[in-house]
């Protein structure tokens, strides 16, 4: 797999920003709106939940060969896990997202293809691209807005709309079952050595965590403290209470980057078959639907 700068695409490059704004003390509303050539369907989730969020292109008022985004977001709302390829960018020479472990809350994407065979033709409609995130935190039915800004290059005229992500109330889990832990960091490449901790939302409760793949028991080890590795290694964890009904599983792979990855992210885009298939291009059908998925 080859290796990008980040991002010095040169005139290839343009960036515009996608912001994720929290609702205030006062829990006032995002608008959603859908009216603009560039896009962020409106997205929904419950704490624990992997989410994706969409940003689309609209009859696109003209051709486009590059372009790029930096989005903004909350940590404490969502963790960013891995990305996939939109139907409008399956094709593009590269395409990626780029994660900084060391600067939390933001991410680069950007892409470019060498000719207008590749490219995204005046008046397409579809997906530029699919975030996936952990939902981490807020407060239930309040909205935390989306909005874009800053483009440039050759979306630079393009109109631009906003959406709003929204906390549900975890309905589906009831009160004497544990919530699903949550294993963080989202970043699963690492280089030397990473720090994984789990949290979980249900006070009082034991985590059980294992490294070896396997689903965690009653028998498997106590989360007590972050949880320190040199290798890849695949985490699993589960939340057990007395007398309450024992949470789903979570897990999540890290993969050290010197090695060739199990099960790869899709943060490295330039191969748009590598790997787990994760930046297949869908079939556009019309809108950029939401998909959730579901732990076990």
């Amino acid at each position: 797999m080859k290796n990008f700068p980040v991002f010095l695409f040169g005139s290839l490059l343009c960036l515009f920003s996608l912001v994720l704004v929290m609702a205030d003390a006062s829990g006032q509303q995002c608008l959603e709106e859908d009216s603009g050539a560039v896009d962020i369907e409106g997205t929904q989730g419950t704490i624990g939940q992997e989410i994706q969020i969409p940003v689309r292109i609209q009859s696109a008022p003209d051709a486009v060969t590059s372009f790029g985004f930096e989005i903004i977001y909350d940590p404490n709302v969502l963790e960013y896990s891995n990305f996939e390829r939109g139907d409008l960018t399956a094709h593009f020479d590269m395409f990626d997202v780029n994660h900084d472990p060391d600067n939390l809350g933001r991410l680069t994407v950007g892409g470019f293809c060498s000719s207008s065979q590749c490219g995204i033709l005046q008046e397409a409609n579809g997906c530029l691209v699919w975030l996936t995130f952990t939902v981490q935190g807020g407060q239930e039915d309040k909205y935390y807005p989306l909005h874009v800004e800053k483009l440039k290059d050759h979306i630079a005229n393009f109109s631009s709309s906003g959406g709003c992500f929204s906390l549900l109330p975890d309905n589906n889990n009831p009160e004497d079952k544990v919530a699903v832990p949550v294993i963080s960091p989202g970043t699963t490449v690492f280089t030397d050595s990473i720090e994984v901790t789990i949290t979980c939302a249900t006070p009082e409760v034991t985590i059980r965590y294992t490294a070896d793949g396997s689903d965690p028991t009653e028998n498997s080890l106590v989360y007590s403290g972050p949880i320190i590795l040199t290798d890849s290694t695949t985490i699993k964890a589960q939340g057990f209470k007395s007398d309450w009904t024992q949470s789903g599983i979570v897990s999540k792979t890290y993969t050290k980057q010197n090695e060739e990855p199990s099960h790869p992210e899709s943060s490295k885009g330039d191969d748009i078959n590598a790997g787990t298939g994760k930046n297949t291009p869908r079939e556009y059908t019309g809108s950029c639907f939401l998909t959730s998925i579901s732990h076990y």
